[in-house]
């Protein structure tokens, strides 16, 4: 029975389907055991592409798992029950490789290879029934992988306030959650997002310059339509 992963893309992490690409994802983790990360070509139920468990066994053993293939990397102790562990995780073309630390493909632990991991565009975390406490990084993954729901940044309006016809505000750690927010919203029709104090503003129409929005400049603000 697939578990229930908690999903990151209502904190925006959402990929692009790109050949070259290379994403990645790092996190800190603090559990005695049972650690997985799911990573999904879709934001539903459908089950992983791949699957990263840490410290399965009793915090024994560790596995990554592509369909019928899985690679086990033997070692007690990876993960510890009173402190954060660093993993990350990476994908590009046919390889995707897990390892310890902050810095992507250094201290490599797992990989797996000829499984189209640009099929990847979604994240889960889960520990199952067992009790942890994860740290997420709070800034989108890397621009050239990162999705952003086919919103663009007009010309001429970064660092820029709109004022008309705003319909919702929310908070939004990073660009992506914000659009994804606007996507979700039938009336949202373009949004502002102010990347100093993590906000997002909705709003109900397109402005093609800064006096029809009856907008004024604003250091971090930056007003994004449909393309």
């Amino acid at each position: 029975m697939e578990k229930d992963y908690i999903r990151l893309s209502q904190y925006g992490y959402v990929y692009q389907l790109k050949t070259d690409c290379l994403a990645h994802f790092t996190f800190q983790v603090k559990a005695c055991r049972d650690v997985d990360v799911g990573l999904f070509n879709e934001d539903s139920d459908a089950p992983f592409v791949y699957q990263l468990i840490l410290g399965g066994w009793g915090n024994s053993r560790s596995v990554l798992r592509a369909g019928p293939a899985s690679h086990y990397y033997q070692k007690y102790n990876i993960l510890d029950c009173n402190s954060y562990r660093r993993f990350w995780i990476s994908w590009r073309n046919d390889v995707v490789a897990v390892g310890r630390g902050v810095s992507f493909n250094n201290d490599m632990l797992l990989s797996i290879t000829g499984q189209k991991p640009n099929q990847v565009r979604y994240i889960g975390i889960s520990s199952g029934q067992v009790l942890s406490e994860w740290k997420i990084p709070h800034k989108q993954p890397p621009l050239h992988c990162f999705q952003q729901s086919g919103w663009k940044l007009s010309s001429g309006l970064q660092d820029t306030n709109m004022t008309v016809n705003i319909t919702w505000s929310v908070t939004a750690d990073n660009l992506g959650q914000c659009a994804l927010t606007c996507t979700r919203r039938s009336s949202c029709m373009s949004f502002v997002y102010n990347n100093m104090k993590k906000t997002c503003q909705g709003h109900g129409l397109n402005f093609s310059d800064i006096a029809e929005g009856q907008g004024h400049r604003h250091s971090g603000s930056h007003y994004y339509i449909k393309p």
